[in-house]
């Protein structure tokens, strides 16, 4: 019992940090509705940079375990990955977020593919017309995904926006739970 109070009070001394992550992700929120063709690359562009940031931070790490005696390639070989890829979102946001919807349109596809070959071997079934009817949707989405890439930024866009947004705000009602434990 004592160290789940330990914990909360641990946890409730920290309400601020989830106050900015509310703030950041109402704000990202709000500007990819505002600006939902400007802002995914702007958003692609900031993971680069975190990206790379945090392979910085994981190469320093495996250096720290390394001499200490823990030594593995892949503690090198993830924030060498990491850097390439934050690299690359870096300098063109804009074939990323093209590379992206189109992977993201092939990944819908196949799970529509799945989808409806699962319904179809699924005879008998009650869930089977549900299953075929939600695997050839996914599956027509994957082609519009292909077909029309630039309205599919769009779309993600608001989907992401409306997602930021709602996450923004239960970070923010979080922290001031929090914040009201500390006393």
């Amino acid at each position: 019992m004592a160290i789940a109070i330990k914990a909360r009070q641990n946890l409730s001394a920290k309400w601020w940090i989830f106050l900015i992550d509310g703030c950041l992700m109402l704000l990202m929120g709000i500007l990819l509705l505002i600006a939902p063709y400007e802002m995914p690359a702007a958003f692609v562009t900031i993971v680069g940079y975190l990206l790379i940031l945090g392979a910085i931070i994981g190469i320093f790490a495996a250096g720290q375990e390394s001499s200490a005696g823990a030594a593995s390639a892949i503690r090198w070989f993830m924030p060498v990955i990491a850097a390439g890829i934050g690299l690359v979102l870096i300098l063109d946001p804009g074939q990323s977020l093209d590379i992206m919807v189109t992977l993201l349109g092939i990944a819908t596809l196949l799970v529509g593919a799945m989808q409806v070959a699962a319904g179809i071997g699924l005879s008998g079934h009650q869930a089977r017309g549900m299953l075929i009817a939600m695997g050839i949707a996914s599956f027509v989405a994957g082609i519009f995904m292909l077909l029309v890439p630039g309205l599919m930024i769009l779309v993600l866009s608001i989907f992401f926006g409306v997602q930021f947004i709602f996450a923004g705000v239960y970070q923010i009602a979080a922290s001031n739970r929090l914040r009201s434990l500390r006393h």
